[in-house]
């Protein structure tokens, strides 16, 4: 713990005029219908926050309506997109560049496969329970693991499309 206080003061700094960032997520056992869409942050200068699970803003944990409000008068951009949408395309979430994101599992698991073939990597290289676990815990919780069998009928699928236009360029 000591060195965690260390390196939280040695990233910040004196004067420092970087935002706050997120130092742990807790468990909280206040109303379980309205924290299922928030995480119970300790940010890096002590004061608990929630953060929306969707759009990552953070409110405050004083009043659980607040929290409610967010989600039920739609105060989330996120969870606005979604009720536009249809409820059968998928997850949603914001984008770094503030646009919607939507999670598409076959598209990542083209895009392994991709990585598989251009970099030379192992099938197995993404057929590991931790990996998984830092996808679904820091990207997109929704992410499966994909094995090696389905990377490599992925990869073959990509080469044999790449090999049949290149049979048809020279044809």
């Amino acid at each position: 713990m000591a060195s965690q206080s260390a390196s939280d003061s040695a990233t910040t700094g004196v004067g420092s005029t970087s935002a706050l960032g997120i130092r742990e997520i807790i468990q909280t056992t206040r109303n379980n219908e309205i924290w299922k869409d928030f995480n119970m942050c300790i940010m890096t200068n002590g004061h608990k926050k929630a953060q929306c699970k969707h759009c990552f803003n953070f409110l405050s944990v004083g009043s659980n309506t607040t929290l409610k409000h967010h989600i039920s008068h739609p105060h989330c951009e996120v969870l606005k997109a979604q009720q536009n949408q249809n409820p059968e395309a998928g997850q949603t979430s914001m984008g770094r560049d503030g646009q919607i994101f939507m999670f598409n599992p076959d598209y990542l698991r083209e895009q392994f496969a991709g990585l598989v073939i251009q970099r030379g990597l192992p099938f197995n290289h993404f057929d590991h329970e931790q990996t998984t676990r830092v996808f679904q815990n820091t990207m997109q919780p929704r992410y499966t693991h994909v094995s090696r069998s389905t990377l490599k009928r992925d990869a073959m699928k990509l080469w044999v499309a790449a090999k049949q236009a290149t049979i048809d360029g020279f044809g």
